[in-house]
């Protein structure tokens, strides 16, 4: 098929192409810049201070047998050298490869340069330029002081015990003996162990390095003929737990199997949700009752780039109590492919979660270390006041909220970290503006007083900016609190910053000189870089912080972290879960030390992790948003499963805020919104972020229940996933949430989750009357129960008095 495009006006052809269901045989592409089949790719790493040259072709072989010598250099944009000559290895059959150390550079242009002689005496020169520059941002310490984040609190130590807000510790044989969190007064069945070839390592006394109000650390050896082993557990305010196992053979050790087997209460052992960077299709389920193996990492689906279905993060719970085990990758183990990395066997009171670090026989002598984590849960509770909160909102008895989205809202061009040529002017009025009503000529001077920023912009792009800006004083005057929407996986070419880092942030094996909104990894650096700007912004004038994409994601850089290459050849990606929680701790740091706090003292931190709960990095955000997915015109309950909302959308595992984006089309809207509510009202969800088109019912249910005193310490709330007990009704297919003022007086949301026509509810006290709340009318009352339609998937208010 042949593609033409042409301007209707001359006739003049502006692309041709013809697309073929077969591929031609031979070359597909040639680049001209391509020498002898071949290029020199690079990596510059200025904090690491390396540079890493690869001459080749992508892994295609590269003809080296006629090469007598090579060398490669760093020179100034005259070719002078500025580094001394490094002679590269042999990469096999694909080419060339270096490390080299980063010479001091002044601004500038340079390259990196390989020098290659041939047999008959011919040089061949490659040449791949870069940019470098020094910034005052770098190496900076922006919330990297050691303090304990509110609600949290101080770490309480007693012999090999070590308490936090909600949780006690107890270590034994290098693990936890004993977990007690929320309501598991046991959550494990039997103590944590590791195995090799059958048998369990056992511990000598524990040795505590680090007794900190913040995090705590506690080293023991291990014994077992043969190794020498030493396991570190770091344990931090929030639960999270680091472990580090060192392993030393004597000699030569063949491991025939290596594992670490966590036996789990079975009780609270109900739910899983793992990851592998399939955002939207992690697994979120139920777990089956029957004994034998109930789940193993080769089930569901998992990341295409990576090898032997590694799973970076898998928790095992009941909606609030449970344990999560995550790692960066499988290095180090040994593993083989068409086996599971995990297993989870029940078997009575015990349910087994089984991490198979050696599945493959090996023989190993070099010491080597496995690196790990946990985070028992729950690690907070939220406070009933936390129901005030409410976004883009003027409603009654509520702390306003507005999320700055997108970023033209806080006057800064797509992905940026700070506003439009760094003029902060717009944002310093925005703070001004919150609470207040400028009329519209006021609003226009406003925004035109700062769209000289854009001037050089095509007229359809200064319009957009425009009405971003004039969205952002929409936004300022139902708020008390503004947050600038900001993306910790963006990168951008225009940032001259990114030039010199790219190969520090963008998530590629050599120099991909591309940007994107997703693929970046939080190194130290692009923490810097971030931080350094979100404190400026905290400083000027805004409220908090609203971080994008806080989600799991694969990285294949060898140099940023543990990403290794595999037997095969291919490269295993690390996932950069303790670089993110790194970001998430600083940014969380820094908001609390800016005194941008709210209810409990928690800072004011809204993280955006659709359906990764990665508790890790939930634990530090206080507020989630969730539901961005799904969008059309399906009812609610259609589009997100129960067991969702429990492990996912609620966020009981790390206490987090939970803020629901709702989106509908179609042409029965005001259906769509009633099936919203339905499910939001039942799951005690009443932050609502509106991306679109529900209808007034929505802004018209909670002012009702607001005015009613919902969130405030005269109303008690209980949802359907935590229910008074009082209540009952004629269908399973019912879920209710229950408002009862002190004074007696009661209020409940009945949601159909497929149950319509009569509905019979007894409140489980007298009642004189049953009021709908929603339209003031009667509702017959007979046998101390109150009888009503409920349409499918819609809702009820009854008042009861």
């Amino acid at each position: 098929m042949t593609v033409i495009f042409t301007e209707v006006e001359t006739g003049k052809v502006l692309l041709q192409r013809c697309l073929a269901w077969q591929l031609p045989a031979g070359k597909r592409w040639i680049a001209p810049d391509i020498k002898s089949g071949a290029q020199l790719e690079i990596g510059i790493y200025p904090y690491y201070k390396l540079i890493r040259a690869r001459l080749g072709n992508h892994g295609i072989p590269f003809n080296t047998r006629n090469v007598k010598s090579i060398i490669m250099r760093v020179t100034d944009d005259k070719g002078f050298p500025v580094s001394k000559n490094f002679t590269p290895v042999k990469n096999g059959n694909d080419g060339y490869y270096s490390e080299m150390p980063l010479p001091p550079l002044k601004k500038g242009n340079y390259y990196v340069e390989a020098r290659l002689k041939k047999e008959n005496g011919k040089e061949e020169i490659f040449k791949t330029k870069f940019f470098f520059n020094s910034y005052e941002w770098e190496h900076n310490n922006i919330g990297c002081d050691r303090i304990v984040l509110p609600p949290y609190k101080p770490l309480v130590y007693s012999g090999n015990t070590i308490q936090t807000l909600m949780t006690r510790y107890t270590l034994a044989n290098g693990f936890f003996s004993d977990i007690k969190t929320g309501k598991a007064e046991k959550l494990l069945a039997a103590p944590i162990t590791m195995t090799v070839n059958g048998s369990t390592l056992t511990g000598s006394r524990i040795k505590w390095t680090e007794k900190a109000a913040d995090q705590g650390t506690a080293i023991q050896s291990l014994n077992i003929s043969g190794l020498d082993v030493t396991v570190s557990n770091t344990v931090e305010f929030d639960n999270f737990v680091k472990t580090v196992v060192t392993v030393k053979p004597q000699k030569e050790f063949k491991f025939n199997s290596m594992t670490l087997e966590i036996p789990l209460n079975s009780d609270f052992a109900k739910h899983i949700h793992s990851t592998c960077n399939v955002m939207r299709h992690n697994v979120v389920a139920s777990l089956s009752g029957k004994q034998g193996e109930i789940w193993n990492s080769m089930q569901g689906r998992h990341a295409g780039a990576i090898a032997n279905k590694f799973r970076p993060y898998i928790w095992i719970g009941n909606m609030a109590e449970g344990l999560a085990f995550f790692a960066e990758n499988d290095k180090n183990y040994s593993r083989d492919p068409q086996k599971p990395m995990a297993q989870l066997i029940r078997k009575g009171n015990e349910t087994r979660l089984r991490i198979n670090f050696v599945d493959k026989p090996t023989v190993r002598k070099e010491p080597f270390t496995l690196t790990f984590g946990f985070q028992a849960t729950p690690t907070r509770s939220r406070t009933n006041s936390s129901r005030q909160l409410t976004e883009r909102s003027n409603l009654p008895n509520s702390v306003r909220m507005s999320l700055l989205a997108g970023g033209g809202c806080w006057s800064c061009d797509d992905f940026d970290f700070f506003p439009k040529n760094k003029d902060y002017s717009y944002i310093n009025t925005l703070s001004k503006l919150k609470g207040t009503n400028p009329d519209r000529k006021k609003r226009e001077e406003i925004i035109n007083k700062f769209m000289h920023n854009f001037a050089t912009y095509p007229k359809d792009r200064q319009k957009f900016y425009i009405n971003h800006l004039d969205r952002g004083i929409t936004y300022a005057q139902m708020s008390e609190l503004l947050i600038p929407y900001m993306n910790p996986r963006a990168s951008h070419l225009r940032w001259e910053e990114y030039n010199v880092f790219m190969d520090e942030w963008f998530c590629s094996d050599f120099r991909a000189n591309n940007e994107d909104a997703y693929n970046n990894s939080p190194t130290r650096s692009y923490q810097d870089f971030l931080l350094f700007h979100c404190k400026k912004l905290l400083n000027e004038g805004l409220d908090g912080l609203y971080y994008d994409n806080i989600r799991d994601w694969h990285n294949p850089n060898t140099v940023t972290g543990p990403a290794y290459v595999m037997d095969s050849g291919k490269i295993q990606p690390y996932f950069d879960i303790f670089d993110m929680r790194t970001l998430l701790k600083r940014a969380a740091v820094l908001i609390h030390k800016e005194g941008k706090n709210i209810f409990d003292g928690r800072p004011l931190f809204v993280v955006h992790m659709t359906d990764t709960n990665i508790v890790p990095f939930t634990s530090l955000g206080s507020i989630t948003i969730d539901w961005e997915d799904k969008f059309g015109a399906m009812d609610y309950q259609d589009r997100f499963s129960e067991d969702y909302i429990k492990i996912c959308t609620l966020g009981l595992q790390s206490g987090a805020i939970p803020e629901i984006l709702v989106q509908l089309s179609g042409n029965n809207r005001e259906h769509v919104t009633r099936t919203f509510l339905a499910v939001t009202l039942a799951y005690d969800l009443p932050m609502v972020l509106n991306g679109g088109n529900p209808t007034a019912t929505l802004q018209k249910i909670w002012r009702i229940l607001k005015e009613f005193g919902y969130g405030t310490d005269d109303v008690e709330t209980f949802p359907c996933f935590n229910p008074s007990g009082r209540l009952s009704v004629n269908s399973n297919n019912v879920r209710m949430t229950e408002y009862r003022k002190k004074n007696g007086t009661a209020v409940v949301a009945v949601s159909s989750f497929g149950h319509s026509g009569k509905t019979t509810l007894d409140p489980g006290f007298p009642v004189k009357e049953a009021i709908d709340f929603e339209t003031g009318k009667i509702i017959p009352v007979k046998n101390n129960s109150a009888e009503f339609e409920l349409q499918k998937n819609e809702f009820r208010l009854i008042l009861f008095k």
